[in-house]
């Protein structure tokens, strides 16, 4: 049985790295052996190789245009995939295949000009039935056009798994039975990535985007310092997609309180366990803006509180803590930055003990390990079980 996988592995977003090696290794577990493509057909991990750097000007004119010039972006997007001839290069590699993965990240929306939902619809235009969607995010979607051309070809996959009712929410499906909603496979790294967890806890962590603007931040920086004074913590900054991530994470180190800053520390995340070790294995609480540096985490069972912005953090943080999750969050969409880091912690803490915690991670986790039972059920027989 010949598996192939497609997602995004150059290694820009660590998130969408550790998917792809957490759905590897379960499928290996399995005995199935899985095939890995970077679905825009760069090297497998390069970006990480390279090392991140500052941003360069190709970077910095892309962003610029994703936030201000979205259609053209766009435009750009779709000329670039006709033009590489990336169409002819799926069926090269789909036609040998007998099982075709499309997963994990949030690889089903167009925001902010993005080609993702494009490139999927297309890989299951070729692969039809072989086509098997795991663990993926869907939405938001600014053109209704996308849209449209997705679910009329996610209609021809005999699998769909997606991370969070915000996603199954986002693909306006009138029935339930056709996605099978389930958490991100990434809440398992900690199966694979081991850290100390008896050492002294040192640490808050937190991982910030260029979303928040000063005001935001300098809020943020005060209320963190609070914190750790009151809690003897330092920060540290965890970076998990690049290479904006560090250049954010430099200017709120430098908000903190003169003190706390000459301890704190800015850790790079890769797909090697001793980064995960370095970032997690210290670490008290954790305050996160992007979903994987939550699940990252979770996924160790430490504490977090995130930062919303973006309705992906509302679907991982209700897989945590169910309705009570706006509890646990920051508001990033308020030009206030509307919450507060301490009492946030402190509400935690009273509302979900440390065993408690350990109890639903372990539900989590074995929600994931039984959908991955499902995928190779399916593989096996051509059906889906759940």
């Amino acid at each position: 049985m010949k598996v192939v996988k497609f997602s995004s592995v150059h290694g820009n977003n660590v998130g969408d790295t550790i998917i792809s090696l957490v759905i590897e290794r379960e499928m290996a577990r399995r005995g199935i052996a899985v095939e890995s493509y970077d679905w825009m057909f760069r090297g497998v991990g390069d970006f990480i190789r390279q090392g991140s750097g500052q941003p360069s000007f190709l970077q910095k004119i892309s962003y610029y245009l994703q936030l201000y010039a979205p259609d053209i972006f766009q435009l750009l997007k779709l000329m670039s995939y006709w033009f590489r001839g990336d169409d002819r290069r799926y069926l090269s590699v789909i036609q040998e295949a007998d099982h075709v993965i499309i997963g994990g990240g949030n690889l089903l929306m167009d925001k902010h000009g993005s080609d993702y939902s494009f490139r999927a619809a297309n890989i299951m235009r070729i692969a039809g039935q072989k086509t098997l969607v795991i663990g993926v995010g869907a939405g938001p979607f600014r053109q209704k056009w996308s849209l449209s051309y997705l679910k009329r070809h996610l209609s021809s996959c005999s699998y769909i798994w997606v991370r969070d009712s915000v996603s199954s929410n986002s693909l306006e499906y009138d029935s339930s039975e056709e996605v099978i909603v389930a958490p991100d496979p990434a809440f398992l790294i900690s199966n694979y990535f081991k850290i100390d967890s008896r050492s002294r806890k040192k640490f808050v962590g937190i991982n910030l985007l260029r979303d928040l603007d000063g005001v935001q931040l300098q809020i943020l920086a005060n209320q963190l310092t609070a914190f750790c004074r009151k809690n003897d913590l330092v920060v540290k900054v965890i970076c998990t997609a690049f290479p904006f991530d560090r250049e954010i994470g430099e200017i709120f180190l430098n908000m903190l309180s003169t003190d706390l800053s000459e301890g704190s520390s800015i850790v790079e995340l890769s797909d090697k366990e001793v980064e995960f070790e370095k970032a997690f294995s210290q670490m008290a609480y954790f305050v996160g803006s992007r979903m994987h540096s939550i699940i990252f985490a979770a996924s160790y069972e430490i504490p977090v509180v995130g930062i919303l912005w973006d309705r992906k953090v509302e679907g991982v943080l209700r897989w945590l803590y169910g309705d009570e999750w706006d509890r646990f969050c920051l508001d990033g969409r308020s030009s206030t930055f509307s919450g507060d880091v301490g009492r946030a912690f402190d509400s935690l803490e009273r509302f979900m003990p440390r065993r408690r915690y350990s109890e639903i991670l372990a539900k989590i986790k074995g929600r994931v390990e039984l959908q991955f039972d499902a995928v190779l059920g399916h593989m096996s027989c051509g059906k889906v079980s759940e």
